[in-house]
């Protein structure tokens, strides 16, 4: 199924001020995320709301139907506060 990519401000924000190794493993994440969404952990009390876990960091997103919303990246103590 394809997908159509969008990403909110604050997880651009967030990307641009990672270090150079951790954007290029945000990356291969993303990949793995847009080809199987679903692998994701789903969160409670909001539907088709996930985190996908990388390390040290956490990357929030929504799956509405054909679309993937990246909304947060961050560490996992500050990025559900949100």
């Amino acid at each position: 199924m394809e997908y159509e990519i969008a990403f909110s401000d604050k997880f651009s924000e967030a990307i641009e001020k990672l270090d150079k190794a951790a954007r290029k493993m945000v990356k291969k994440r993303l990949i793995k995320i847009i080809s199987e969404p679903l692998l994701g952990k789903p969160l409670h009390g909001e539907a088709n709301l996930f985190s996908e876990r990388l390390e040290n960091l956490r990357i929030i997103y929504r799956i509405d139907g054909k679309r993937i919303l990246f909304l947060r990246i961050g560490k996992r103590d500050e990025v559900y506060r949100q």
